[in-house]
């Protein structure tokens, strides 16, 4: 008989700096609230808790003990990444207590971190020592919050971010629920706490192609963009041509949307079996930073390269991806001619790229590129492509 991850323990951990919350009038305390709610939501059940000291222990309760109850019952670490977190004695306990857990059983990694604030930390993360904090959290994948720090939780942009990070949550869960359990080092299983992550790290150490579609949104059927998703996969299609293909338009439009579902279908012919790496660029307009980001994602260690300069950048990209059926999806990203430039340079090793951007218009002079312009749909398609297909109400007879 096969064992899986028990479907009734769904918690994590969220680790953060009480100093943040503080500063900013509770708002990582709003934060936990409203992705606890929002993971709830999609997993269509009220069993998953995200755990917050403030909110889950009480005045009276053995603090530390307490602390040390929920982390052992969490299967999934969420640190609020800001510099005051790299000061607190807790929270680097908390995290190598998950790093821990992770060598330990070879259950993958465990962690998945939300970058609040610009930190020193992980922007120097290689000048310190390999078994640091600040080395190990910088080889995570992140959800990046930083852009909407000062935005209310219930604006447009920050409700869309929150939405992608409880549907990377619950990716996590769902495959979690349906992975066998493997037998630890002794030979004895492992515990329920022990989760692998979509990204887990097979015996040796190395990473596995990157599939991040899980990043960007939940599977919506399309209505109404037919046009629209037909030019994209065609463009993306290596039988006909590929080329970069940019969507392009107000915000809120369904441009992440409709770049997720062509995506999907792509990968779903076949296309893209070396990796399909998403890099969230909102609020990160350095070309440089946001190409480190994306080749990231295809090293074996997840290992930002060295090179900062174009040249040395374009020798990393054809390193990893040369050769082989890769796609990079840079949501959100403002395009200058800077960064026009360097995705030419990118595309050029071969692998796949699509863009979703407020405006294309640095793309004109790439050969290379196309532009998919989206405009404001008839309301009835609207509500087509914005509402879950299992809401909407049957059509009269």
């Amino acid at each position: 008989m096969v064992n899986t991850v028990p479907v009734s323990q769904r918690t994590a951990f969220m680790s953060y700096a009480h100093m943040n919350d503080r500063h900013d009038n509770n708002y990582l305390s709003r934060f936990r609230d409203r992705l606890e709610g929002e993971v709830r939501v999609q997993l269509g059940k009220n069993d998953f808790h995200l755990f917050q000291d403030r909110t889950h222990i009480t005045t009276g309760q053995q603090w530390a003990e307490r602390i040390a109850h929920y982390l052992s019952q969490s299967a999934i670490f969420v640190p609020i990444l800001a510099p005051h977190y790299f000061e607190s004695r807790w929270c680097r306990k908390e995290f190598h207590y998950f790093w821990n857990r992770e060598q330990n059983t070879g259950s993958g990694h465990l962690v998945f971190p939300v970058h609040y604030m610009n930190c020193i930390q992980i922007a120097a993360s290689q000048q310190y020592p390999e078994d640091s904090m600040e080395y190990r959290l910088a080889k995570y994948e992140f959800a990046d919050w930083r852009a909407l720090r000062h935005f209310g939780l219930r604006t447009l942009p920050a409700k869309r971010r929150l939405e992608m990070v409880a549907s990377h949550i619950v990716g996590m869960f769902e495959r979690l629920e349906s992975t066998p359990l493997r037998s630890g080092g002794n030979g004895s299983s492992k515990s329920s706490n022990d989760f692998a992550d979509p990204m887990a790290t097979p015996p040796g150490g190395q990473f596995g192609p990157p599939f991040d579609l899980r990043m960007l949104a939940r599977e919506y059927r399309l209505h109404g963009r037919s046009n629209e998703l037909g030019r994209v996969m065609e463009n993306l299609d290596p039988a006909g041509g590929r080329r970069i293909v940019c969507i392009e338009g107000e915000p809120g439009i369904g441009k992440t949307l409709l770049a997720t579902e062509a995506m999907r279908l792509l990968r779903m012919d076949g296309n893209f079996q070396d990796g399909i790496a998403v890099v969230l660029c909102s609020g990160t307009g350095n070309p440089p930073t946001i190409l480190r980001d994306a080749l990231a994602r295809f090293d074996s260690q997840r290992r930002p390269p060295v090179a900062t300069d174009a040249e040395g950048l374009f020798a990393e990209g054809r390193r990893l991806l040369a050769g082989k059926d890769t796609a990079i999806i840079f949501d959100d990203l403002e395009l200058s001619q800077d960064m026009a430039r360097m995705l030419e340079l990118l595309y050029s090793t071969g692998v796949a790229i699509l863009i979703t951007s407020l405006n294309g218009r640095a793309l004109a002079s790439v050969a290379s590129a196309i532009r998919v312009k989206l405009t404001p749909m008839l309301p009835n398609d609207g509500m087509d492509f914005f509402t879950d297909p299992n809401e909407r109400r049957p059509p009269h007879a």
